[in-house]
């Protein structure tokens, strides 16, 4: 399995220290997240493509009347998320194995769905976006974090644009940029 596959779907003991990796890396991103998000008093969140379980954690540590549902589709993921997460377990949060492609939810379930650093793993994007949508309540909020790297031969930041007007294509139209 080549490394690049492995960050898409971590398995085994390198896919153990790549979990390891985002709930270090992605850190600053969660923190940089958090005090923005509309969370609200026994709001039900869905974090599609949870890695190691950092940002279940963060979360549940910094709210206590929130309910989390965390997805990845790496059993090595799940298996990192659960142990991160045992206090919470099956109280306050629910880490499963399922694709973003076929959500095992309800129409209208959640308040806020995050993902973070996975959009560019999904096989079919627009699913995945249509299944988010489906599951979130009306008025609720979907948060995609990326961490865009500029690309230095571009001086203009088209890259940065471009991604922009990709997720704008798909509807999205409340875009950060800090």
């Amino acid at each position: 399995m080549s490394l690049m596959n492995n960050f898409k779907n971590p398995t085994g003991f390198v896919g153990k220290m790549i979990c390891q990796m985002m709930n270090k890396n992605h850190l600053p991103l969660y923190k940089w997240v958090l005090p923005i998000l509309p969370i609200q008093d026994n709001d039900i969140i869905l974090d599609i493509g949870c890695g190691g379980g950092r940002w279940v954690q963060l979360l549940l540590e910094n709210n206590s009347n929130i309910y989390i549902e965390a997805i990845d589709y790496s059993k090595d993921c799940i298996s990192v998320a659960r142990q991160l997460n045992e206090q919470y377990l099956n109280t306050r949060c629910n880490i499963i194995e399922a694709d973003v492609h076929k959500l095992p939810y309800t129409d209208d379930y959640f308040n806020i769905i995050t993902t973070f650093e996975s959009i560019y793993f999904w096989q079919d994007i627009n699913i995945g976006l249509k299944e988010a949508y489906r599951t979130l309540k009306f008025n609720g909020s979907f948060i995609i974090c990326l961490e865009l790297i500029k690309d230095e031969a571009d001086t203009s930041n088209t890259f940065l644009e471009k991604k922009i007007r990709e997720l704008r294509r798909m509807g999205i139209n409340d875009v950060i940029i800090d």
